[in-house]
């Protein structure tokens, strides 16, 4: 009878505690993939009660100048507001 009611819960904590350092991770994963393909401007953030805080601010402060690089060719390879009105005038 207990070990009806204790594996519901040992399954709830360990699944609780796999998605506060797995979701890091991933994150991770697809912020230095962004970081690389040259999309990622922002810094990394995690959510509130997540494991690895301390790596995320890392993260922002080895690719803070990329990031910099990626927000700076982004705005100036943005189009025109009215190339069309240029031309005309």
């Amino acid at each position: 009878m207990s070990f009806g009611l204790v594996l519901p819960l040992i399954l709830w904590i360990s699944i609780l505690a796999t998605q506060r350092v797995a979701g890091p991770v991933y994150h991770f994963e697809r912020f230095l993939g962004d970081v690389l393909a040259g999309s990622a401007t922002k810094p990394c953030k995690l959510r509130d009660g997540d494991q690895l805080k301390e790596l995320c601010e890392l993260l922002n402060r080895a690719t803070e100048a990329q990031r910099a690089h990626n927000a700076a060719a982004a705005a100036t390879s943005a189009p025109e507001t009215a190339p069309d009105a240029a031309r005309a005038a």
